[in-house]
């Protein structure tokens, strides 16, 4: 089970900011946790829904929450929060992060295109032959 807590130290490992080197305090991941509740409510309203455990307000939630999105979005995620997260902490994001940006938003997206529902009705895709019946 991966958890908020660990996209978010890999967040600050793509800033630049490695928790084994620098004192990262309580209050800046509980400000990391604001970023990323914010961050997945802006993907899901451009209809990146990643089935991410979303708290009833943003930053209301539990740094040891699970996360409950794909693994293969886990990156992709963390480079994308780190870019938000930079400048925050006066920050710039080297170019090699910014040129993985590019391919991290490519898993984001097919990430969020496996989680789209089948339409079916049976076995069979409504609109493959399949008709609705009503009545009977």
């Amino acid at each position: 089970m991966t958890t908020k807590r660990q996209l978010i130290e890999q967040m600050f490992v793509e800033c630049g900011v490695n928790g084994w080197e620098y004192d990262i305090q309580p209050e800046e991941k509980q400000k990391a946790l604001t970023r990323l509740d914010a961050l997945m409510a802006e993907l899901a309203g451009r209809g990146m829904a990643l089935g991410y455990n979303a708290p009833d307000e943003i930053g209301g939630g539990d740094l040891d929450d699970e996360l409950g999105v794909p693994d293969q979005a886990f990156y992709g995620l963390a480079v994308l929060g780190a870019e938000r997260l930079s400048p925050t902490m006066g920050k710039t994001q080297s170019v090699a992060t910014r040129q993985a940006l590019t391919a991290a938003m490519k898993a984001v997206r097919s990430a969020a295109l496996v989680l789209v529902p089948d339409q079916a009705v049976g076995n069979m895709r409504v609109g493959s032959g399949n008709r609705w019946w009503f009545g009977r």
